[in-house]
């Protein structure tokens, strides 16, 4: 009886430790699975964890690439009007591509594909941009030249109208006509026209002056006016009553006392002109003598 309850208990006993090895060999099996389970995980955590820090970067590179594009840009704009305007809508494309990386919006192949493209546009227009840069400094050296021509020429031109004028007035000069000898005197006209010179003032009833109208071959020939200024010694200019006037060589208008139209035929010839006032003052006269203008003599006489 007690054999069999012993072997009774051995059998359980048995029982037992097959049940606790199979256990223990179940939670080996469970452990090293979910050790295994644990290291996949791990690993696919790395390669999620490098490819996000890929994107990442990349991302990050993308950016700086893309500010370094709108840094060119506005380098340009800073000193050439020509690269504002033709640049300015491709750096706007730069700008808005950057708010969609920066964003995360969109598909990162498409957008670095689409940055690729803004950079290639770039170089292309930075080339075309060199090209009239240099073309604009050699149309500057070009234009310089010319400008340079230009003004040798205008100076050549201003020293041959200079020279053109000085001429001109030279030959103007040499042209007017000249009186020679101009004398001034009282007179006293009688009833039978017979004149005598006199000193006199309560005498004078005219002043006579006579002159030579010197040879002149380059001076124009023809009909000439002349015209005679008298004044008394208080320089108040005598006249007629009308006051009539000529122009002077600087466009003024003058009083004269007499004038006298001559046939003038570039030979002297002598000339008196008369100016007739009773009561003449006692004094000083001047008298000038004018002919187109300009002044061709002049005297002075005393009456006392």
């Amino acid at each position: 009886m007690e054999n069999a309850v012993n072997n009774e208990n051995k059998s359980n006993n048995k029982t037992l430790i097959i049940i606790l090895f199979a256990l223990l060999a179940v939670s080996l099996g469970v452990n090293g699975y979910l050790l295994y389970s644990n290291s996949q995980i791990q690993k696919e955590v790395v390669v999620l964890t490098k490819e996000g820090q890929k994107v990442v970067d990349e991302k990050g590179q993308l950016q700086n690439e893309l500010n370094a594009q709108l840094a060119r840009y506005d380098s340009l704009f800073r000193d050439n009007e020509e690269a504002r305007n033709l640049l300015g809508e491709e750096r706007k494309k730069v700008e808005d591509l950057l708010k969609k990386v920066s964003a995360g919006n969109g598909n990162y192949k498409k957008l670095k594909a689409e940055a690729d493209g803004l950079r290639k546009r770039q170089d292309e227009l930075l080339i075309r941009i060199k090209d009239l840069e240099d073309q604009n400094i050699e149309l500057t050296e070009t234009n310089v030249k010319l400008k340079k021509d230009f003004d040798e020429k205008v100076i050549e031109a201003d020293g041959l109208n200079k020279q053109k004028k000085q001429l001109e007035t030279t030959v103007d000069m040499g042209s007017r006509l000249r009186a020679y000898e101009v004398m001034a005197e009282g007179i006293k006209v009688t009833k039978s026209g017979k004149e005598n010179a006199t000193t006199k003032a309560k005498r004078s009833n005219k002043i006579r002056t006579c002159f030579t109208l010197l040879e002149n071959p380059i001076a124009k020939g023809g009909s000439r006016t002349l015209y005679m200024i008298v004044k008394d010694p208080s320089g108040q200019v005598l006249a007629t009553g009308n006051e009539s006037t000529f122009t002077s060589s600087e466009g003024q208008a003058m009083v004269y006392s007499a004038k006298k139209d001559v046939d003038y035929e570039n030979k002297a010839v002598d000339i008196c002109m008369y100016f007739g006032k009773d009561d003449m003052p006692k004094g000083k006269y001047s008298v000038e003598v004018y002919c187109d203008g300009y002044s061709i003599g002049s005297t002075t006489c005393e009456l006392k």
